[in-house]
């Protein structure tokens, strides 16, 4: 059950926004590389939880809004500041529900992009995204992030400390075969990641040289979220169809 200590329906929060529509906002604008955009959905949801009406999921999309502010922002410490506090946001969710996979799957990759901002830090938080993955795992072994985010992991991580990229591979394809069957617990629960999805299958396609797949995944890609610039930007990169 949705841990809410709000008296009032989140519609009336965050802007107007159903948690839905959060999920919806968050990744449009990731896709566009809409910082602007992401900034103002956070603030929404900070003020929420400023006013007294926190609950997993309102933590869960503010560590979500920081995870791809990280992603995106060139600056390296504005990344790290951002990172920090999905972190924050994330561990947050999980106090209000300790079996929140996705929570789980996201504080797990987020530690992920902290390695990679600070590579150092792999030494002592290798350790906790593999944690933090697994458990997700067995919490919801059907859910789509939580095996789109596994796989981004394989596919990042160096084989020499774990990661493969022919195993990211798998998962990229084993997420999408979950978006066909998968069913949110609840209304509020994420929707995020079939695009994405279709990308980092794209990018583990071209690494193997498949180029005829990793054109048709980018375009399945196109065909759900038009304004992604990133696919389109990956796509613009493979060589011509005849090759």
């Amino acid at each position: 059950p949705l841990l809410c200590l709000s008296v009032l329906p989140w519609a009336a929060q965050a802007g107007g926004l159903s948690q839905k529509g959060t999920s919806e906002a968050i990744e449009r604008a990731s896709q566009r590389g809409d910082a602007a955009a992401l900034l103002k959905v956070r603030a929404g949801l900070e003020a929420d939880i400023k006013a007294g009406h926190p609950d997993k999921y309102g933590y869960y999309y503010l560590g979500l809004a920081d995870y791809e502010l990280a992603v995106i922002d060139d600056d390296e410490d504005k990344a790290s500041d951002y990172i920090d506090a999905a972190e924050d946001a994330l561990k947050a969710a999980l106090k209000l529900d300790p079996a929140f996979a996705e929570a789980e799957a996201l504080l797990g990759s987020s530690y992920g992009v902290d390695i990679g901002l600070h590579p150092m830090k792999g030494m002592f938080l290798g350790s906790q995204v593999t944690n933090h993955l697994g458990k997700a795992a067995q919490l919801a072994p059907g859910d789509p992030r939580v095996a789109l985010l596994q796989g981004i992991s394989d596919y990042k991580t160096p084989e020499a400390y774990g990661g493969d990229k022919q195993r990211a591979l798998a998962e990229f394809r084993a997420a999408l075969a979950a978006f066909d069957t998968y069913r949110q617990p609840d209304d509020q629960a994420p929707t995020w990641g079939r695009a994405e999805s279709h990308v980092w299958l794209a990018k583990a396609e071209a690494g193997a040289k498949d180029f005829a797949a990793a054109r048709a995944d980018l375009n399945h890609a196109l065909e759900i979220a038009p304004d992604y610039k990133y696919a389109r930007r990956l796509l613009d990169k493979l060589p011509p169809a005849s090759q």
